[in-house]
């Protein structure tokens, strides 16, 4: 009888460390698990990314609402303008205004950048236009592969990290440009949607574009992504 008393406290500490390195081993493996969820394999393009952008690949046209915020880290200051984004194969057409209203369109491998004259000092002035033929701006050059070809993508654009933020699935990307310091996507994986993309160019402009109300496949009008010349247009060709 003495015997069994004197060894119960050691038979429960026993049990009671066994309980506890249990725990333990479950505490670890959790955590091992949480963390393999949270980030993928440098290169690998996960099947959630995959099929998302797919969804904008695959369909006829694309349009969403978009807003871009703009900070300049060496001047100190930011700007953001609204707008629409409009795709339908290979061509891409983006409306922004602010103070001032701009357009960019891309079709046929050539680049419309439309910058009209500002409502409050000149509003009857000329556009300025530049058309480019040998040099795609960053913006235009990301999206048009973004919703056209994720082959191409991903080859500009390096899977670097895969990060799950409650439902949306932060993207980390190394930009082959060298006028491109970082680019990352975040995604909406229960909406399946693209909401936001973020870069920062050689400048150190940290560029945020929202985009909002998604629109697949609606007939879009042919001319948007035509440029029609005006008279007083100033045109500017590289």
């Amino acid at each position: 009888m003495i015997s069994r008393l004197l060894s119960t406290p050691i038979v429960c500490y026993k049990a009671l460390m066994n309980l506890q390195n249990f725990k333990l081993r479950i505490l670890k493996l959790t955590l091992v698990g949480a963390l393999t969820l949270n980030v993928s394999t440098a290169g690998a393009v996960s099947t959630a990314v995959t099929n998302i952008l797919a969804k904008y690949t695959n369909a006829t046209n694309v349009e969403v609402q978009l807003k871009k915020t703009d900070e300049k880290v060496a001047l100190g200051t930011k700007t953001s303008s609204e707008g629409v984004l409009k795709f339908a194969k290979g061509k891409i057409f983006v409306q922004l205004e602010s103070d001032k209203k701009v357009e960019f369109i891309y079709n046929n491998n050539t680049v419309w950048l439309i910058e009209y004259p500002d409502p409050e000092f000149n509003k009857d002035g000329p556009r300025k236009v530049a058309v480019l033929k040998k040099s795609m701006p960053v913006l235009m050059k990301g999206l048009v592969s973004l919703f056209s070809n994720q082959k191409k993508f991903f080859k500009e654009f390096e899977v670097l990290n895969e990060k799950k933020e409650g439902d949306n699935l932060i993207v980390e990307l190394k930009p082959t440009e060298k006028n491109l310091k970082s680019f990352s996507l975040v995604l909406n994986t229960k909406e399946k949607t693209i909401n936001q993309v973020l870069f920062t160019d050689d400048v150190d402009t940290k560029t945020i574009l929202n985009l909002d109300k998604l629109k697949l496949n609606r007939k879009i009008d042919s001319k948007t992504f035509v440029f029609s010349k005006l008279k007083s247009d100033e045109v500017t060709a590289e």
